[in-house]
């Protein structure tokens, strides 16, 4: 990011904005969120970004019903990302559940693939080996049940069986 003092001030100028109105405050936590989420992920900078999770749990809990189902996808994939790193691979499976429950995986494909893929890793590091297989055949199923079984999921998915 060649320009992280103008995405930094973005980010102090969003939170500086006060509203009475909770669809709106919930809208700016939506997007202060995925905006300092995805900068801690770029930048690698996974112990940064884990340190607001507890944050993000507590807006979560506050602004829950009135926030935007794409925008929590995104928000629990990359709090579980940045879980993730930080190898804190129990809470990274809590956040990923979120999306995995979900009974619509069409609403958001994208996001939805790639939590299944990044579930079978964390379960890989937990040592989880019964729940990786169910996990493996449930994914890869589904990958192929749409049709869209790219190359990089294919190689997870072979790594991981052998």
């Amino acid at each position: 990011m060649g320009h992280y003092e103008h995405y930094a001030d973005t980010i102090l100028n969003l939170k500086k904005i006060h509203t009475a109105v909770p669809k709106a405050q919930a809208l700016l936590f939506e997007f202060t969120s995925i905006l300092e989420t995805i900068g801690y992920l770029l930048r690698a900078e996974f112990e940064k970004g884990a340190g607001i999770i507890h944050s993000i749990e507590t807006a979560m809990e506050k602004f829950g019903k009135l926030m935007n189902k794409g925008n929590k996808m995104m928000i629990c994939y990359y709090a579980g990302y940045l879980c993730f790193g930080v190898k804190r691979y129990r809470e990274a499976l809590g956040w990923f559940r979120h999306i995995l429950n979900d009974t619509d995986a069409n609403f958001r494909p994208d996001i939805y693939c790639f939590t299944m893929i990044v579930n079978l890793i964390v379960h890989y590091e937990l040592g989880n080996r019964e729940q990786l297989l169910y996990y493996t055949r449930s994914t890869y199923r589904f990958l192929l049940k749409r049709q869209r079984l790219y190359k990089v999921e294919n190689l997870v998915l072979k790594w991981i069986r052998s």
